[in-house]
Order: structure tokens, then sequence, then C-alpha cells
């Protein structure tokens, strides 16, 4: 089934610029060791994780370069263009020289603990908002004004990654994260919500509705024990790489035909998930 997809796909993809939409540079093959079967929760008690940590919050310039450089050249050998990178925020300026030496484009989002660095002359083209854990209404207020404001800035955020996450959401707002994001008016079509692995029929409705982005991380599932989330096929899609450290495999086509399976054995139309898929792939975000 893999090499069938991958033929298929490959065929209509020939050429063309792909996306990587989420992902952790600094998060490569073999940068932790003993990361395996872990899970998100409890890396930040990992203290091999906690000292890569450290010592990548000191890396610029070459060093920075040489840590991320090998996943670099995969990429542009899989003729990623563009790349929504999570990692390496506080190097940005940096991090986009690099990724132009490979002719890639990359956007390092500002993170919400600095909406006070936005101004007229300094509008990030994304802000990564807190998952479930961080998530308030305070300030979701302040986002909201600041993308009234500022209405070329898109949002993006971990949505629903685990069941952990569901039940703090559950907890926390007494109902799902994409339920509350729309009764706080914050769900629309400037939103990319990550993983979704734990989505709901009803958040399905909403997101339709509100044109709301997902991006699926598909290589993440199995390596950290995640449920495959049942995701339409009519939904606005984009794939990411996310955390080779945890999924061992670089690939973004990779993931895309890990997904492509999914849908298949669920009874999808094998020309309609190829079609899904490739239109992922290569969409710009």
């Amino acid at each position: 089934m893999y090499e069938k997809i991958k033929l298929a796909s490959a065929k209509k993809l020939l050429g063309k610029q792909l996306t990587d939409a989420h992902r952790h540079s600094l998060y490569d093959i073999d940068k932790v060791e003993d990361m395996d079967n872990l899970s998100v929760e409890e890396w930040n008690k990992c203290e091999k994780f906690i000292q890569y940590q450290r010592k990548t919050k000191k890396l610029f310039g070459k060093e920075l370069f040489n840590e991320i450089k090998s996943w670099l050249e995969f990429s542009a050998n899989e003729n990623i263009r563009t790349i929504l990178d999570f990692s390496a925020k506080h190097a940005c300026n940096d991090l986009k020289s690099m990724y132009n030496k490979y002719n890639i484009k990359s956007f390092s989002p500002l993170k919400w603990t600095k909406l006070s660095e936005i101004s007229s002359n300094n509008i990030p083209k994304f802000i990564i908002l807190p998952d479930e854990r961080l998530l308030t209404k305070e300030l979701i207020n302040i986002v909201i004004l600041i993308s009234n404001q500022y209405p070329t800035i898109k949002f993006t955020m971990h949505c629903l990654e685990s069941i952990e996450h569901k039940n703090i959401a559950f907890k926390k707002f007494g109902m799902s994260t994409v339920e509350w994001l729309d009764k706080n008016n914050f769900l629309n079509n400037k939103l990319f919500l990550v993983h979704m692995n734990e989505i709901l029929d009803n958040d399905i409705n909403l997101i339709r509705k509100n044109n709301v982005k997902i991006i699926l991380c598909p290589l993440m599932r199995e390596p950290l024990n995640y449920n495959n989330p049942k995701i339409p096929l009519d939904l606005d899609i984009y794939f990411g790489t996310d955390a080779p450290l945890i999924s061992k495999n670089r690939s973004l086509i990779d993931g895309a035909i890990y997904q492509a399976i999914i849908w298949i054995k669920e009874g999808k139309d094998f020309n309609k998930v190829i079609e899904v898929i490739n239109k992922a792939l290569t969409e710009n975000i």
C-alpha cells in the first residue's frame, strides 16, 4: 500500500514545492538519547532533554546552522520550500538566513509571551498560542485585539494533541478546546490547529463552519501512543514533520502517506485521498 500511494502521489507532486507546516527544527533524529516511549508531558522531566534545551538556547550563527544542517539538506532534497518552524525562536534572523541557503522560506512564529514586541514595524506572519495547559480567556481577548489591529497575522497552536490535553480542556473549560475557542470568538480562517488527535465530532463541525486550518503530524502518533483521529477529507489540511527526535523520520511525504493509508483503510476513495494529500503537501501558508 505504501509504495502504491507513494507512486501515485509522486506523479502529481513532480516539480511542485512542498510545505512543512509544523516543525521543531532542533528536535532532529538522535539529538537526545533515551527519549523513546516518553510522553510529551514527561519530556521536561528527562534530564538529557533539559540539558539539550539549555544548550540550544545558547546557539547562534554557525553553531545553530550545524545543529539543523542535516535536516535542512534532507528537506531541500524532498523539495520542501516553506517551513513553519517552532524551534530556534531566539534566533529568527539567523534561522531565516540558514534556510535561504537551501532556497527554503521559513517562518519563525512569535510566541505569545512576546506579544508586547508587535508593532507596525514588527508584524510577525504567525503567533504561537499556548496549548490547553496555559490557554486563558484573558490571553485570547488580547490576541483578538491584536488580530483586529494587524489583520495579516495568523495564529497556530498545539490543540487536542493527546488524551491528557483533552482531559485538561474538559476539566478547565468544561468543553473541548475547539468549542472553547468558538465560545470565545476565536475560531476563524487565520487559525492553524496542530495535531488534533483527540478531535470530536462537534469540533469537526465547528472547524468546517469557521474554515479553520488543521496541521496533522501523523508520524508522531505511534511513538507517543496517540490515537489516529478520524479526519474528514473536506477539511483544510496541512502536514507537519514535528520532531524526528521522536518519530525517527524526517520525511514530510512519509507522514502524508501514513495518513493516506489510514484514510484508505477507513474506506475513503483512493484517488480522492491522493488528491487531498497532494493538496495538503503543496498548500501555501
